[in-house]
């Protein structure tokens, strides 16, 4: 069986299911090339042949005005890479390298130009390096989005972030998106596939895309389509990603509600968040509340402080990735009793309310910013809640003389 020749701008894909009829496409378009005087790159021209894992199949002999054609494992097509055993899944993993390089290239352009504003790189992040993440995302995302794929894609997003903070590694993943109110990768990834699934529902019957659509949705409504998600069809994976949704009723697809779907995605991710009771992102919720619609937004002192310096000394107090004892001496192993304060005498844990209230050694610090301790509550949360400016501007004060008293640098 053939199927009518795909193209798009002066790319050309033949597809049939057996090698004598993909050579017979290929003797119409010698001919066709020959009546128009067109010429096709050989050299450039490849074939792939799909089949199950691990299956045995000789190489086709398959030729072009009586060049050989070469046969390949994998083909980029169109910037997706398909290949010939592996699900459309893998393209994950490609597209999260393109874009890996995407979000280095953005960060050493905005170095070069000192541009630090965080409002400014989010947007320039979703304007260049989102769309190369998720380029394609219609036809490999469904795939991913039923297993662990798009994690790729998430690790871009979070270093991104964590380089753009100024964090380290291990801060909480809640906590470096919620500081810029951003949510996951894959929540974008399937409004993506919200809108391509309502393009689908609405094209007429006499387009090839809607035909191969409608029987994808049949493949899905069989009994025959049953086993892993991942390894099903288009549809099945679809249906499984928006199963919240219902976008089939009674075997015909039905157009969704991309509002609903974005609403139906944070509130589950709201949910997950403030049910999460690790210690770290406890700790950064009493910072910044529980997760709501209402208040999930770009922290107020993003935009407030302007110094890059101060305004990583507030992020990683806030977060819990700062440079206290309390904190490097968990990457060394050290018990909690043992992560004492190195610039005094007084033996007590280097934490966040000892540096803030208690060490000795951070006297002046607090003089020249006696303001910040006007109020009588003594608790972390609510010292930070204070005028972000003064208070990202102490927080480096205290870390330079923190680096200088025990001498590992400072900024």
């Amino acid at each position: 069986m053939q199927t009518p020749a795909l193209f798009y701008a002066d790319d050309l894909a033949l597809v049939s299911t057996s090698i004598a009829g993909l050579q017979a496409q290929l003797v119409l378009l010698e001919a066709y090339s020959k009546r128009w005087r067109l010429t096709v790159n050989v050299k450039k021209t490849k074939v792939v042949v799909y089949t199950r894992p691990r299956s045995k199949v000789p190489p086709p002999h398959l030729t072009y005005m009586s060049d050989p054609i070469e046969v390949l494992d994998s083909f980029r097509y169109l910037g997706v890479d398909l290949h010939s055993t592996q699900q459309f899944a893998v393209a994950a993993a490609d597209r999260a390298a393109a874009a890996q390089r995407a979000a280095f290239a953005l960060h050493n352009r905005c170095h070069d130009l000192r541009l630090h504003d965080p409002a400014l790189m989010l947007h320039l992040f979703d304007a260049l390096v989102r769309p190369v993440m998720l380029y394609g995302v219609e036809t490999w995302g469904p795939g991913a989005l039923c297993g662990a794929g798009m994690e790729a894609c998430e690790v871009v997003h979070r270093q991104f972030l964590r380089r753009l903070l100024g964090v380290r590694a291990g801060t909480p993943c809640a906590a470096v998106l919620g500081e810029v109110g951003r949510f996951p990768v894959a929540h974008a990834a399937v409004l993506l596939l919200c809108r391509y699934w309502n393009r689908l529902v609405a094209m007429p019957d006499t387009r090839l895309t809607k035909q191969a659509f409608l029987e994808s949705v049949s493949l899905a409504s069989s009994s025959s389509s049953g086993g892993a998600v991942r390894s099903a069809c288009w549809v099945t994976q679809v249906v499984s990603c928006l199963h919240f949704m219902s976008p089939i009723v009674d075997g015909v697809p039905q157009r969704v509600d991309t509002d609903a779907a974005s609403a139906c995605l944070q509130r589950r991710y709201f949910e997950e968040v403030n049910s999460d009771e690790s210690r770290k992102v406890h700790e950064w919720r009493q910072i910044r509340g529980d997760l709501n619609f209402g208040n999930y937004e770009p922290a107020v002192y993003l935009q407030a402080v302007t110094s890059k310096a101060n305004r990583t000394r507030l992020t990683q107090f806030r977060t819990g990735s700062h440079w206290l004892g309390v904190e490097s001496g968990r990457w060394q192993g050290l018990q909690r009793e043992q992560r004492r304060c190195k610039r005094c005498e007084c033996g007590s844990i280097d934490d966040a309310a000892h540096m803030i209230w208690g060490c000795p050694a951070l006297v002046d610090q607090r003089l020249q910013h006696v303001e910040l301790f006007s109020d009588s509550q003594r608790t972390i949360e609510a010292f930070l809640q204070q005028e972000p400016t003064e208070l990202a501007l102490f927080l480096r004060r205290c870390y330079n003389q923190c680096a200088a008293l025990e001498d590992w640098g400072s900024s």
